[in-house]
């Protein structure tokens, strides 16, 4: 495990059970923003009339899934969602709320796991990392030590055809105010950022790079996630992209 990912690890763990309250406001933006464009992100949902009609499964991958934003958003739209993530708290928490929401492992479940890791990679019970319709890492790709590799290892888990979307930060666009006063939380937090965003070339090449470039789309979100973390107002500018299995 690399270096930022122990620090990625040990961090959200250590937060992970005030994760949801910390970062309400901007969890809830997340949510609104998956659900607004969910028809954007693809046309393979289980209220679509092809899916109906032909009886199919639709299979949700929500990697870094911290408490499960990702899914608690589309998983109303997918026959099972998988949550994967470093922090072993984080995968408590998510599966928390599986449970308190009557979800259950066979419709909605996280494990704890890195696509970084190597060959030490433990395999998941029962499941199969592959032949997925959707991936989607959200908030998360300015953490990873190597997006590029990171990128590849999702395209295995895609079906032909299979859509990939990432939500992040544009660079050079996340504001807020350090100073002495600043909580030792906050500090911890930006200490766990890899990198400071992506633009739109730089995401349309690591698509490309991992056979994902097909129908490719970079959206700026017109209006930045506003919350208030740690008692500092925080603005960060996103971009939500998406491209497809070739």
């Amino acid at each position: 495990m690399t270096d930022i990912a122990t620090l990625n690890k040990y961090h959200f763990d250590k937060d992970a059970s005030t994760h949801l309250a910390d970062w309400a406001e901007l969890i809830q933006a997340i949510i609104n923003e998956f659900i607004a464009r969910r028809k954007w992100i693809s046309d393979t949902w289980t209220d679509s009339d092809a899916v109906k009609r032909r009886g199919m499964e639709v299979r949700l991958l929500d990697y870094a899934c911290g408490s499960g934003t990702v899914s608690k958003a589309l998983l109303p739209f997918v026959t099972q969602a998988i949550g994967l993530d470093i922090s072993p708290g984080m995968v408590f928490e998510y599966n928390k709320w599986a449970e308190e929401t009557g979800s259950g492992s066979d419709r909605a479940w996280a494990y704890e796991y890195d696509m970084l890791a190597g060959e030490e990679r433990s395999p998941l019970p029962g499941q199969n990392l592959s032949d997925f319709d959707i991936v989607v890492v959200s908030m998360a790709l300015h953490h990873v030590s190597d997006p590029a590799k990171l990128m590849q290892r999702l395209g295995q888990c895609l079906r032909p055809g299979g859509t990939c979307v990432m939500l992040d930060r544009i660079p050079a666009s996340t504001k807020v105010k350090t100073d002495a006063t600043t909580s030792t939380k906050l500090r911890e937090t930006l200490k766990t950022v890899n990198k400071e965003g992506f633009a739109e070339e730089e995401m349309r090449k690591l698509y490309e790079d991992a056979g994902m470039g097909q129908n490719f789309d970079y959206v700026v979100i017109p209006r930045p996630f506003e919350a208030r973390v740690f008692g500092r107002e925080l603005s960060i500018s996103g971009f939500i992209a998406r491209g497809e299995l070739a």
